[in-house]
């Protein structure tokens, strides 16, 4: 199983072309469960994804079809550790271990997609604030089409999941308290620890 994460598709975005990364399946927590800081991690931040299951296989996707592939989509929350990110950046090494560590994507239950991708935004509560926000008109390339992209290099297989874009980033702390809402509903919510 593998987790495309698509790290340039934000209003900021200046590249032509998405680009992404992987998420190993040890990466993957179902949600009721807390996050817990990795040992000597710096700055970490979370970052709302929401995710998308693949159902079909398949290879070489136009646009017109990408419906065909999807159906159900679930509201996710992913932790990086972004002083890592930025170091290893700098250096231009592999992202990796700021950002695919274990439990580092809290999933929660998956609907179907034109619940998630309706007109209302995701919205991210820190400890009873409003700290981030995401909403599928943000992103400068519709999930149509990023799936050519992906896959004409990626055969995709049924339960694959795609994060099609990711919120701005919110630092946490040990104690906060996390919710993900969507019309006043609360989806999931997380105990940091």
């Amino acid at each position: 199983m593998k987790t495309f994460v698509i790290e340039n598709n934000s209003a900021d975005r200046d590249d032509e072309k998405p680009a992404w990364s992987f998420l190993p399946d040890s990466a993957l927590c179902n949600a009721g469960k807390p996050f817990f800081i990795p040992e000597n991690s710096g700055n970490i931040e979370v970052f709302i994804a929401p995710v998308i299951k693949i159902t079909r296989l398949g290879k070489s996707i136009a646009p017109r079809f990408a419906s065909r592939y999807y159906s159900q989509a679930a509201p996710a929350l992913h932790f990086r550790d972004v002083s890592k990110r930025m170091s290893l950046l700098s250096r231009g090494l592999p992202l990796d271990i700021a950002q695919a560590f274990d439990r580092s994507l809290i999933i929660g239950d998956f609907h179907d997609s034109s619940h998630l991708f309706g007109n209302a935004p995701l919205e991210l509560l820190k400890n009873g604030i409003k700290t981030a926000e995401w909403n599928h008109d943000s992103m400068p390339v519709n999930i149509a089409s990023l799936f050519p992209e992906i896959s004409a290099s990626n055969t995709l297989k049924i339960g694959d999941y795609l994060i099609p874009a990711l919120s701005n980033g919110t630092p946490v702390a040990i104690g906060d308290t996390l919710e993900l809402s969507l019309d006043s509903v609360t989806l999931l919510s997380v105990q940091i620890k």
